[in-house]
């Protein structure tokens, strides 16, 4: 059996990888790596039992389990792996339709969502908010076919929070989609999401 009550755990974002260290000590790995991060402190995970496989042979002081066993480990406590950085990718065309007096819009394309970084929340934990990091926009239009092109490209860190900020969250895009078709605007766009390989 193993104790991790005194322990403090990091997780390296970009592999899912959980470490845990005596005390307040940080990860020696963390000194060249961003990616690893601190997730919580004192038996976060309790007492554990079983076969844990780490990654490394260090001391005692610090462990690192393989992404597999992490998983594990997180599920196995009341935890799940989230994606908490995401990188959205869309190329797309708009083109507007006469219809008498009035005229509607057509959207299509491809947006591709990649899940860059996970971390562990409570399972009962919902997406609540999301912190855009960096983006990238550009327009092109062609007088001839009335034809616009968009192509833009955004990095945005996600946050979780309890059920009732992701249910309001909802019912607005639902107000604001069933608004945008009320006004002839028809959105096509293939939807692709790539999800971290611990997700898969």
């Amino acid at each position: 059996m193993l104790e991790v009550e005194n322990d403090d755990w990091w997780v390296n974002e970009a592999t899912g990888e959980l470490t845990h260290t005596a005390g307040d000590n940080k990860p020696k790995a963390a000194e060249t790596n961003d990616n690893i991060k601190y997730l919580g402190e004192d038996g976060m995970f309790g007492i554990l039992g079983g076969k844990i496989e780490y990654m490394n042979e260090q001391p005692d002081a610090e462990k690192t389990l393989t992404p597999e066993a992490s998983k594990e480990l997180a599920e196995s406590a009341g935890y799940k792996a989230v994606p908490v950085e995401e990188k959205t990718e869309s190329n797309t065309f708009s083109q507007n339709f006469p219809f008498g007096k009035k005229s509607f819009n057509i959207t299509y394309g491809q947006e591709t969502v990649t899940e860059t970084k996970v971390s562990y929340v409570p399972k009962n934990n919902v997406e609540s908010s999301r912190n855009l990091l960096s983006s990238n926009f550009e327009t092109n239009y062609n007088i001839v076919t009335d034809q616009k092109s968009f192509s833009s490209n955004r990095t945005e860190r996600i946050s979780y929070g309890n059920q009732s900020k992701q249910s309001e969250g909802i019912v607005l895009k639902v107000l604001f989609k069933i608004g945008s078709i009320a006004k002839g605007n028809h959105d096509y766009t293939e939807k692709v999401r790539i999800l971290h390989p611990l997700r898969r």
